[in-house]
């Protein structure tokens, strides 16, 4: 017996009464018209400003037991300086990790910051009030300057800040914090003296580029924004050999140099070593000096055979030697002779040659 058709029931469909926005509906895309990323991208921003997402999301509470502040201090710039695109590659992925953490369901707070220490700023201010030594600042006042100082750290405070809000880039611009504040310098203080208590700092010793006009150590920052290749004043230096010294089938004698060059002769006495390239052959050379009498006074310098081929005329060949890894030992002092990059020693080798030519 055929079973009945069971009814269909009803479906009943439930409505949800959406509330209505009294905004209209973004078209970042411009459907409408032909796309343009830069159109698209302002649409994005005034989309952000009308609604103030950004202080939206700072204020919105953090989603899961476990989840907190994620808190951020922008590494502070240089406001007296102008952006450039390699601090728009920087703020873009420091965006990107933040808008990240947010996702995540922390709240992130931003907050901005202006760098207004170092020499930057200083420099600027020199040149703002036309001075040329410290001890022109001391002439105008310490205090004085370091007021034209700060006026001159917030030369292109706007042009930071339309930077900052054209890339998206979400920051407490209102809030920020600034490196010549002295609650700031105060806490940078208290960290430090913590971190003393703890036994966490130690007293060391390191090679530092210095400047003499200023009067300060520098920074790799500093440096490079300065940097250029220059011609500097050489000294070329005599190093006495002691005699009877074999280096491949030379001896050596009472009058035997190796010729060396620097652009800082204030290290001469702090000197350990000589380099020699691997890959260069040397020879040892005579060089006249004068006549005692009927007696000849000759020198005899260790030099590279290039160098030689090009000075025959100076003075007369004795031997080669390809033999580098020995010890030599000079004139009051102990040397040892290694191998370095083959650039150094081709500038060595340059001065002997400007020293031989004399």
């Amino acid at each position: 017996m055929p079973r009945p058709t069971p009814k269909k029931a009803k479906r009943v469909q439930k409505v949800s009464k959406k509330k209505k926005s009294s905004f209209a509906r973004p078209d970042f895309l411009g459907a409408d018209e032909k796309f343009s990323l830069p159109k698209s991208e302002e649409k994005v921003l005034a989309f952000w400003k009308e609604r103030d997402i950004f202080r939206k999301s700072v204020e919105k509470k953090p989603r899961g037991t476990r989840k907190k502040d994620f808190v951020f201090y922008e590494g502070p710039p240089y406001a007296n300086g102008r952006p450039a695109m390699h601090h728009v590659i920087g703020r873009v992925v420091k965006d990107v990790m933040l808008r990240y953490k947010t996702m995540q369901g922390y709240r992130v707070p931003r907050r901005a910051g202006w760098d207004t220490h170092g020499l930057p700023v200083e420099m600027a201010a020199e040149k703002e009030l036309g001075f040329k030594t410290k001890k022109e600042i001391e002439a105008y006042g310490v205090e004085k300057f370091n007021e034209k100082a700060k006026e001159q750290v917030w030369i292109h405070e706007n042009e930071w800040e339309r930077l900052t809000e054209r890339i998206g880039y979400w920051l407490d611009l209102k809030n920020a914090y600034v490196t010549y504040a002295p609650e700031y310098i105060e806490t940078i203080w208290w960290t430090l003296s913590r971190m003393d208590q703890r036994g966490l700092l130690y007293k060391g010793h390191k090679v530092v580029p210095w400047c003499t006009r200023c009067g300060t150590s520098l920074s790799s920052h500093e440096l490079a924004q300065g940097y250029k290749m220059v011609r500097d004043n050489s000294v070329y230096v005599k190093f006495k050999l002691k005699p009877g010294q074999k280096i491949g089938d030379f001896t050596t004698d009472d009058a035997t140099y190796i010729l060396a060059w620097t652009t800082t002769p204030w290290t001469l006495p702090g000197n350990v070593a000589l380099a020699v390239g691997k890959d260069i052959e040397y020879v040892a050379v005579r060089v006249f000096l004068k006549h005692e009498g009927p007696r000849a006074i000759h020198e005899n310098f260790i030099l590279a055979k290039e160098i030689f081929e090009k000075n025959k005329e100076k003075f007369s060949h004795l031997k080669s030697s390809q033999q580098y890894d020995v010890n030599l030992t000079l004139e009051e002092k102990q040397y040892m002779l290694f191998v370095q990059h083959e650039s150094e020693l081709k500038r060595l080798l340059d001065c002997a040659k400007v020293q031989l030519e004399k």
